[in-house]
């Protein structure tokens, strides 16, 4: 799947995908294979959450294309 990082919260290590089915999914720093910025795209899988009561989430999170490119 691919979708764009509309939030990271850099402190807390989580951000949100908007992803291009319109749908808003959770990521963790420690699924990602890059520095996340809000506003690359970006391209990652979905998994089962870690937790209970949570809903799925992205993992192998990694950019597409160059960070920055235009």
């Amino acid at each position: 799947m691919t979708g764009l990082i509309t939030a990271y919260f850099k402190n807390r290590g989580y951000g949100f995908i908007l992803c291009d089915d319109g749908a808003t999914r959770f990521f963790h720093l420690s699924n990602c294979r890059i520095t996340p910025i809000v506003g690359i795209q970006v391209k990652f899988t979905l998994d089962e959450p870690s937790r209970i009561g949570k809903g799925t989430q992205c993992v192998d999170v990694e950019s597409v294309g160059e960070v920055g490119a235009a």
